[in-house]
């Protein structure tokens, strides 16, 4: 009897540990400032993405409440701060990205590869817990970046990493 409630107990106490993990998983969380010169206008970002496979939801402004998916583009997702209750919608925003799959792979690339709102991105603050399949060119170009996450990109299904933070 208290060898089936020692191996109940510690079933018990994996799952919670594995559920507390994937449950409580953080978002790809980064910083941006709508005023810096980009593709879109002062009051847009737009996230860059390339090829298929994708299923997540953004955060445009880091409040936790994540937008619908009506501004979901080809080859990306635009955040709009025309109406962020913004005397004129320009500014720092954080944004926060959610893996929308149960295993990881909801997000698996961001492309700026030396284009589109590269100057507009500042900061990386937590990689989250996607599992990046390519980081090829993935901020190629963003030379206003910096990267202070404590944390790892989990990259074990990544095929490359060439010129990830080139430039």
């Amino acid at each position: 009897m208290n060898i089936q409630r020692g191996f109940l107990a510690s079933f018990l106490l994996g799952f919670m540990v594995l559920f507390a993990q994937h449950a409580f998983a953080g978002y790809f969380k980064f910083g941006i400032d709508t005023e810096k010169p980009g593709v879109s206008s002062d009051v847009f970002f737009i996230i860059p993405t390339i090829g298929s496979g994708y299923d997540y939801s953004v955060d445009c402004n880091g409040d936790e409440v994540f937008e619908s998916d009506t501004w979901k583009i080809e080859n990306g997702y635009r955040c709009d701060y025309s109406s962020s209750g913004l005397s004129s919608g320009r500014g720092q925003y954080t944004i926060n990205i959610r893996d929308n799959t149960n295993d990881g792979t909801g997000f698996p690339r961001i492309y700026f590869n030396n284009g589109g709102d590269k100057d507009k991105i500042l900061s990386i603050e937590d990689w989250g817990s996607s599992k990046w399949t390519s980081m090829e060119n993935a901020f190629y170009g963003a030379s206003n970046l910096t990267i202070s996450p404590t944390s790892a990109p989990d990259l074990t299904m990544a095929t490359s990493i060439r010129n990830i933070f080139r430039n």
